[in-house]
This record gives C-alpha cells, sequence and structure tokens, in this order.
C-alpha cells in the first residue's frame, strides 16, 4: 500500500503578544516610509529639473533679445553712413521683449593705445590729476611702446600702471576707448572729452558745441571753431561703434550687454564683433 501525500505543514499564526507581530508591522511601516521617500524625492527632483529647463529657457530667450538687439543695432549704423553718431538711442519691440539701444562712434573718445601724450595729460586732468599729468602721460607712452604691453595697453591697464584713485576708472570709462585713433573725431565726441582736449577754452567749446547742435555734420563750418585744439582734432571715417543693450522680457526677466562692431565696406560679413560683454541677468524677486 503506497503512503499517501505528506500532509501540509500546519500554519501558525502570531497569537496575541506574540513578539513576531511587532516585527512584521516595523516592517511594514519602514516600507511605507521607504515608497513615501522615494515619492517625495522623485517628485522634488522633477520639479527641480522642470525649474532648471524653465530658467535655461528663459535665458536663451533673453540671450536672442540681446542678439537681435545687436543685429538692429549693426543694421542702423550702416544704414547711418557717415553721419556722427553720439549717443544715438532707438528701441526695438519684439514678441519676447523689449531692447533698448545706444550707440557711440568710438572715435569720439580718447584712444588709450595712440593717443599723444598731451592728448593723455588732457584725459588725466579730467580725471582729477593735476601737477603729474605731464609726466604720468609720457610714462604711459613709453611703457604702452615696450614689446608685451601693447595687449595690456587698456582702461584696466592705465589706471593700474599709473597706480590711480580707485574712481578713476569710472570716471575713464566715457571718455576712452581703445578703439579710436590718434585723434579725436569732435563730430562724435561728448562734451566731456573735449573739455579734456589741450588748447579748448571754454569759451571755444561753448560756440562749437552750439554749432553741433544746429548743424551735427557739417565739418567744414565747425572745425574751423575749434581753434588751437583743433591740432588733436579730426575728421575721419567711423570704424568702430560701441552698442549697449538693454532687455526687458514679457515675464519680468532683465538683461544687458556692452559690444563694440565694426562695419567694413567689401568684407564678406555685414559686421564684426571686437567685444561682447553681457552682464548677469536680473530675475525677478
Amino acid at each position: 500500500m503506497s503512503a499517501g501525500p505528506p500532509s501540509p505543514a500546519p500554519r501558525t499564526r502570531a497569537r496575541p503578544g506574540d513578539p513576531r507581530q511587532g516585527v512584521i508591522l516595523v516592517a511594514v511601516l519602514w516600507s511605507v516610509a521607504l515608497m513615501a521617500a522615494l515619492a517625495m524625492a522623485a517628485s522634488t527632483t522633477f520639479r527641480g529639473f522642470a525649474g532648471i529647463l524653465s530658467v535655461e529657457t528663459e535665458k536663451a530667450r533673453l540671450e536672442g533679445l540681446l542678439t537681435a538687439g545687436l543685429e538692429s543695432a549693426a543694421h542702423l549704423a550702416g544704414r547711418m553712413g557717415e553721419r556722427p553718431i553720439r549717443d544715438y538711442e532707438a528701441a526695438v519691440a519684439l514678441p519676447a521683449g523689449a531692447v533698448r539701444l545706444r550707440l557711440n562712434d568710438e572715435s569720439g573718445r580718447i584712444d588709450l593705445g595712440k593717443a599723444p601724450p598731451e592728448l593723455l595729460a588732457g584725459l588725466l586732468r579730467a580725471l582729477g590729476v593735476r601737477d603729474e599729468a605731464g609726466d604720468l602721460a609720457k610714462q604711459w607712452a613709453a611703457w604702452r611702446e615696450k614689446p608685451g604691453n601693447a595687449a595690456a595697453a587698456d582702461a584696466a591697464g592705465f589706471v593700474r600702471m599709473l597706480r590711480l584713485p580707485p574712481d578713476a576708472a569710472a570716471k575713464l570709462a566715457p571718455l576712452a576707448t581703445v578703439y579710436g585713433r590718434e585723434t579725436v573725431n569732435p563730430l562724435a565726441a561728448p562734451a566731456a572729452v573735449l573739455e579734456a582736449v589741450p588748447g579748448l577754452d571754454s569759451a571755444r567749446l561753448a560756440v562749437f558745441l552750439d554749432l553741433r547742435a544746429r548743424s551735427p555734420a557739417d565739418a567744414q563750418r565747425l572745425l574751423p571753431a575749434l581753434g588751437p585744439g583743433r591740432s588733436h582734432l579730426d575728421v575721419k571715417p567711423r570704424q568702430a561703434v560701441s552698442v549697449d543693450l538693454a532687455v526687458r522680457m514679457r515675464r519680468g526677466l532683465a538683461g544687458a550687454a556692452r559690444a563694440v562692431i565694426v562695419l567694413l565696406n567689401g568684407d564678406s560679413q555685414p559686421y564684426r564683433v571686437l567685444v561682447w560683454d553681457p552682464a548677469a541677468p536680473d530675475y525677478p524677486r
């Protein structure tokens, strides 16, 4: 007689007061807590990723607006031909936001790499340097001619090498450039630059500014009014244009940038960028 299948082992259930009951409950609670933590982490990660993606999208739109503003500025500069560009302002409205432009001809400023010592001394006096202006100008002119120094002959190098006061850099910015010529274009120069030109006294400057306001591009009429200061002033074809850009997007994000561009006749490109200096985006609070 063959033996039948073995009887199943009797099931055991935890009885009230059995310690195994507490172990099972703790295990279940730990599992629930772990699942909740994983769900929360996944939710937080997704929200973080979505936030990062949103910020990057806004940054891309901001950069697109700045680029569109630069394109518009180059187009405006090209259309102006040889007319003087001095604090020329315009606005461009686009679906993503608005761009404000300000254009200036860099030949209307004193070139730190090319201006003669006499003109540099006038610039230093405009910065508040009095007795040592002439000597410091000669030191700078000699220093920038040494091999290897030409690349550092900019505003930062000028302030550092001559040990000018800390506030001199801010005063220097609207007066100086490294994209000009040995002379200054009086049709494009701000009044503060012309005040720094040796031989141009306040009376002659007032007459010149009045004439320029009425006939901005009439060089033949304007230049004789400059008197002895004319030796440091000359009107030549424009080379470089500085562009200040300010962007305000529809959602409140703001940004800015400064560029220097050149437009050359016969060039394969409509314009070329010499400097592109974007500021950090200003996020709404």
